[in-house]
């Protein structure tokens, strides 16, 4: 694990766990980190539980996803397929998925498990990383804050 190239992602395997080496730590993991795979709606009122965790909204004032801007939708909630992109607030530009959970230092392996939110075809949130700008909750606007928990909670940094 310390001798591997820094652009390198290092495992060793154990029955049920993994030791992983991502950004200069170590992340015990489970053995098997399933992608998620599927398509669902979603009403965020409701806690949805997805293959690998739940996926749930906190109400909130002025942050989130802006409840008037999703109002009568249901969201599409889909894992990543590559390309998506979205404009945080604050931003002028469009950031590729990729490069917001490298600046987020998001793991590889958990990127894939992560369930994006669409309202059409548009990617509107991403729990962790934000939402597009076009979507997002401002001032004392009621909005939602997206939590994705997966199942496996041990997962997490070792070292560094």
């Amino acid at each position: 694990l310390l001798h591997a190239a820094p652009d390198r992602i290092t495992v060793v395997d154990w029955p049920g766990a993994a030791v992983r080496r991502y950004a200069d730590a170590l992340w015990l993991t489970p053995r098997n980190v399933l992608a998620l795979s599927g398509e669902w709606r979603w009403a965020p009122e409701a806690a949805l539980r997805l293959p690998g965790g739940w996926l749930r909204a906190e109400p909130a004032a002025g942050e989130g996803l802006a409840v008037a801007a999703i109002a009568g939708c249901h969201l599409r909630v889909a894992p990543r397929r590559g390309g998506e992109q979205l404009r945080l607030p604050g931003r002028h530009h469009h950031h590729s998925l990729k490069h917001l959970w490298q600046a987020a230092r998001v793991p590889p392996w958990e990127r894939a498990r992560v369930p994006l939110l669409f309202l059409e075809d548009r990617l509107v949130a991403v729990p962790g990383i934000g939402v597009d700008a076009a979507y997002a909750a401002t001032g004392a606007e009621a909005g939602w804050v997206m939590r994705w928990t997966p199942d496996d909670d041990f997962a997490g940094r070792a070292g560094g």
